[in-house]
């Protein structure tokens, strides 16, 4: 008989045991999916950041080779809540195109596919680069971004080269939103 109570208090503290643990998983997990935070400096990686505060910060990052050169694209999109800003930023780096070439760039979600800017290839620092800068603090409008989502830059890749592409002008490189 003392044996069975022994066993059975056993299983009762193993069962709370387990609970306790279960809860302070779920209260860990809870926790970290409000205040996720990046670390490290991999433009790869997204955050979701603020404590909790609504704060969201996505991020792209993508390559491929252009006429022979390996050309980068990243995207950058923040969200904040209190006061409302959004804004949505992207740079083709390194690209092997002329000076003053119109590059689209074009964000792709699950709803179609929407064209937010056309930028032209100019120097910064030596190295030729097309820009996208998106403020809603700039009277700008913002479409919202989601994880999954992706950025994209159409263009020509060789002569002649397309006055006013659109987002079903040739894919130069793609980046989706993490």
């Amino acid at each position: 008989m003392h044996q069975l109570k022994t066993q059975l208090n056993n299983r009762r503290r193993m069962t709370l045991m387990m609970l306790a643990a279960l809860l302070g998983l779920a209260v860990l997990i809870t926790g970290a999916a409000t205040s996720f935070a990046q670390s490290g400096s991999d433009d790869s990686t997204s955050a979701l950041s603020g404590s909790g505060s609504g704060d969201i910060r996505l991020r792209a990052r993508g390559q491929a080779a252009i006429n022979g050169i390996e050309t980068e694209l990243r995207g950058d999109f923040r969200a904040q809540s209190s006061p409302f800003r959004q804004q949505l930023s992207a740079e083709l780096e390194n690209i092997h195109l002329p000076i003053g070439t119109p590059v689209a760039f074009c964000l792709v979600r699950s709803s179609g596919t929407l064209r937010l800017h056309r930028s032209k290839v100019h120097l910064e620092s030596g190295i030729k680069v097309a820009e996208l800068d998106l403020d809603t603090n700039d009277g700008n409008t913002v479409p919202d971004v989601h994880v999954g989502d992706r950025i994209e830059t159409h263009q020509a890749r060789m002569a002649p080269f397309n006055p006013t592409p659109t987002c079903a002008s040739p894919l130069l490189v793609s980046a989706k939103f993490q």
